[in-house]
């Protein structure tokens, strides 16, 4: 693809991006505006609604103003306050479109060209949705709503272009990058005046680009060559036992959160026929616990770590117990547990094993590195303290994501403590990965058939110096010869004695 392709292609996407992320809520919106209202209302209003369900979603913060009178009559307090807490299920909606094209990109001949295009467009056209959605009755914040979606979006683009690039490295350096780039090279007209110019240009920056990165790529990877190789091994098997932590225990997450909405099925649907809304009110709502439902999977998450979350202020729901006042009329609500004493520490065991069997997973890695002799237990360590501090950070960074202000008074602390979730992390996953590269199974040798190797020693005993029992190598004919275990001796049985029988008479 030539670059003018390229650029325009992902100018479209961050189009896309933006627009389908309105127009989710718009197109809802603008139903309610047309069959429920009878287009009387202005439909701008149903416009800066549905910016600022998006901007909700990546984080945003909304102040909102309410009219004295309409205060007044809803009992509340007439003081601006800010909505902070995210709905999620925006910006995943946006990193997961990042992610597919920077998939797409790592195709291209010119997708450093077509990354920052897109995450320019995505600046503008985030800059140009916040700045009409701005009202004295809810305002969002305009630094916010131009940076926030175009770092999500940017995030997911990175996690996209190095999944694309770990596939190509698990097939194989191919030929697709340097004969596009070729092909577009002969392909591109010669062109004279400036326009030449700035062209050559451009091409001489981007070579001297691309050489630096792969000079300062190359000496980052002598360096780390040049580590022990047992705290390589350390590296590698604590980020992968770290961050194997937190994705297993959102998993598990997941399920509790799936599992409590079909065991309150009945609650929800209460909660449904109290607020008496019509069918495209239904609708809207739905919408809404949607974008809310990956929120709820993190408070699931601080609840499985143990700290739990709040949903006001001197409300908490943990697995000790469960203490809260009044909440919204929010279906999705209705699966949170009923005031009470809750399952107690055993709900602990979860994430503990999960990072056991995190550990677990990643000790091959720890093991593959370290050279005969060393101390692999203090290596093991070095690992478990690693996986812990990065479960533990990103845990705190998931929590705090999912935390905010929903409304005045006390629903201004709605959500989980970051810092009490990471520290609960950090102990659980240092407990559960030491426990998990410490027991990894002492391996038993056994006699290796025809064509099968005779398992090898268990690396501790290696680490210690006991050298293994000699084997004969697989398909030797002479199992005792000089320098070999002699074979062990089998007597032989006699044959079972079995009584001469008459035959029987033919008929």
């Amino acid at each position: 693809m030539t670059r003018r392709l390229t650029a325009a292609f992902a100018a479209l996407e961050a189009l896309l991006v933006v627009g389908i992320g309105i127009g989710l809520p718009l197109a809802v919106l603008t139903l309610m505006w047309a069959l429920q209202f009878g287009f009387q209302l202005d439909w701008l209003v149903f416009w800066r609604a549905a910016v600022d369900v998006w901007l909700v979603g990546h984080g945003v913060d909304v102040l909102v103003t309410l009219d004295p009178a309409a205060g007044a009559a809803l009992g509340l307090a007439i003081e601006p306050f800010p909505v902070t807490l995210a709905l999620l299920g925006g910006a995943v909606l946006t990193a997961g479109a990042g992610v597919v094209l920077g998939g797409r990109l790592r195709e291209q001949p010119h997708r450093g060209l077509g990354a920052g295009i897109a995450v320019a467009g995505v600046v503008l056209f985030s800059w140009l949705a916040t700045s009409s959605a701005g009202h004295p009755v809810a305002q969002p914040d305009l630094t916010q709503g131009t940076v926030y979606p175009a770092a999500v979006f940017a995030l997911g683009l990175l996690v996209g272009l190095l999944m694309a690039e770990a596939r190509s490295v698990v097939r194989g350096p191919g030929a697709t990058g340097a004969a596009g780039a070729t092909g577009a090279a002969a392909r591109r007209a010669p062109a004279d005046g400036p326009l030449g110019a700035a062209r050559s240009a451009l091409d001489r920056a981007a070579t001297a680009a691309r050489l630096r990165a792969r000079t300062l790529g190359q000496s980052v990877r002598d360096r780390v060559d040049d580590l022990p190789r047992g705290l390589l091994g350390a590296l590698s098997a604590g980020w992968r036992a770290g961050l194997g932590v937190v994705f297993s225990v959102i998993a598990a997450a997941s399920v509790l959160t799936a599992g409590a909405l079909i065991v309150s099925y009945g609650q929800v649907i209460a909660l449904y026929e109290s607020v008496q809304a019509e069918v495209l009110g239904g609708v809207a709502l739905t919408v809404g616990q949607l974008l809310l439902v990956p929120t709820a999977v993190l408070w699931s998450f601080s609840w499985l770590v143990g700290p739990g979350f709040a949903l006001g202020t001197g409300s908490g729901v943990s697995a000790l117990g469960t203490t809260v006042g009044p909440l919204p009329a929010i279906p999705l609500l209705g699966a949170v547990p009923a005031a009470g004493e809750g399952p107690g520490f055993v709900v602990l065991l979860v994430p503990v094993l999960l990072a056991f069997v995190a550990g677990l997973a990643a000790r091959p890695r720890l093991v593959a590195e370290l050279p005969t002799g060393a101390p692999w237990r203090r290596w093991a360590l070095l690992a478990a303290v690693l996986a812990a501090l990065i479960a533990g950070l990103l845990a705190a960074g998931l929590a705090a994501i999912a935390a905010g202000s929903a409304g005045p008074g006390r629903l201004a602390q709605i959500g989980p403590d970051g810092v009490a979730v990471g520290l609960w992390m950090l102990v659980e996953a240092v407990v559960g990965v030491l426990l998990g590269l410490l027991a990894g199974g002492v391996r038993v040798p056994f006699a290796g058939r025809d064509g099968h190797p005779a398992a090898d020693v268990d690396e501790p005993d290696r680490a210690a110096g006991r050298p293994a029992p000699d084997r004969p190598a697989p398909g030797s004919a002479a199992l005792g010869s000089a320098g070999s275990s002699p074979a062990p001796f089998l007597p032989e049985r006699p044959a079972p004695f079995l009584p001469d029988r008459p035959a029987p008479p033919t008929p």
